[in-house]
């Protein structure tokens, strides 16, 4: 009995790990998410609607572009500006940087 309750211990400190390491990436992308939203509408206007595209929020290549590098300064992550122009709102847009971290 006394070797099962070391094994059992082991076991509830990974299970532990483990959900500690899913609530903080969670945790990042909400916070990531909110951060991207804040800047589709830094970027485009108080009126801008995170729940609708770029483009229909009245941005343009230019606002892509410097969306783009706003995105670079805050991940590192290069965002091509045709991803920003063509995603159907901020959400998508963020989980496509996020994806990218992963790879």
């Amino acid at each position: 009995m006394a070797m099962i309750f070391p094994v059992l211990a082991a076991r509830r400190a990974a299970v532990t790990v483990e959900v500690i390491g899913r609530w903080c990436s969670v945790s990042r992308e909400v916070v990531f998410t909110e951060e991207l939203a804040a800047l589709w509408k830094e970027m485009l206007g108080d009126e801008a609607d995170v729940n609708t595209g770029f483009i229909a929020n009245g941005g343009d290549s230019l606002k892509a572009v410097l969306f783009a590098d706003r995105v670079f300064r805050l991940t590192g992550r290069e965002l091509d500006y045709l991803e920003i122009l063509e995603a159907p709102d901020a959400a998508t847009l963020a989980a496509s940087v996020l994806a990218g971290d992963r790879e």
